[in-house]
């Protein structure tokens, strides 16, 4: 049975475009050095897009962006809502898991929180008043910011000292009691 022609396009469709995101080979048909330089030139434009949306990010990681986000763009498609803001805030995500996230990137992901909302498919603008916080590691201190439509944002940096792990209470130690 042979499929109906608007499926073998889509079928065709579908196959290039996992070529130009690096994730299958070039489809019969096509030369393959060229879907190769298509493929660069489409994650080129990918990352002057995060470039340009998130700056301090960028900054931050200096000539570390270029391979961290090439290795982000490889396992990761493109959001489908949000564009280069979305991108750039699953690429904060990815680096924070790896603890690649400066306190700059992280009070930049903490402005685009504020304004935009992160769903399955990317990020849709916020409508009503929101809260985000972040934990600042130089000098260590939480981020308390509210953002109300018509007022603006404000913030509050609460030091929170150096962080010292508590080694654990040997057997003849008493724990202290917790009040309730």
């Amino acid at each position: 049975m042979s499929l109906d022609p608007r499926e073998l396009l889509a079928a065709q469709q579908a196959e290039l475009v996992r070529a130009l995101t690096g994730q299958a080979g070039p489809p019969d048909g096509f030369i393959p050095g060229h879907v190769r330089a298509a493929t660069l030139a489409l994650a080129r434009k990918r990352a002057r897009s995060v470039t340009r949306a998130w700056p301090s990010l960028v900054e931050a990681l200096g000539p570390d962006f270029e391979p961290c986000f090439g290795s982000y763009t490889a396992d990761a498609p493109l959001p489908r809502q949000g564009g280069p803001l979305a991108d750039g805030r699953n690429f904060v995500r990815a680096l924070a898991r790896e603890g690649k996230l400066s306190d700059q990137a992280r009070l930049e992901a903490l402005s685009v929180d504020l304004h935009y909302a992160s769903q399955a498919g990317g990020l849709v603008a916020r409508r009503g008043p929101s809260l985000a916080i972040a934990l600042l590691r130089h000098p260590r201190r939480l981020i308390l910011a509210a953002r109300w439509p018509g007022l603006g944002v404000r913030r509050v940096a609460v030091p929170l000292g150096p962080w010292r792990p508590q080694p654990p209470p040997t057997s003849g130690e008493r724990k202290p009691a917790h009040h309730q």
